[in-house]
């Protein structure tokens, strides 16, 4: 069996202390990116779920409330019987 003296193994240790704490700090980076990608994931999950919604609301909506906005467009003057300025 080979020999080790007592600085070899405080070395050999001290290395091994220094790989440990890199490791620690690359998973600690890794749990936050994974953090932020769930925090993430979770907004779109949130927006996707409201646009559904819009969608199906849409869908089951009846013509005359899906035309109801474009009716509410103001129509010109000339067309309601109105006189034009010019022919004053």
């Amino acid at each position: 069996m080979p020999v080790v003296s007592l600085t070899d193994l405080q070395q050999q240790i001290a290395q091994r202390e220094r790989e440990l704490q890199a490791l620690r700090q690359q998973l600690e980076s890794r749990q936050s990116h994974l953090r932020e990608l769930t925090r993430r994931k979770e907004e779109l999950q949130r927006q996707l779920q409201q646009i559904e919604e819009e969608i199906t609301a849409l869908a089951t909506a009846t013509p005359t409330e899906r035309e109801q906005p474009e009716a509410a467009v103001p129509a010109p003057a000339a067309s309601l019987g109105g006189n034009p300025a010019w022919a004053s």
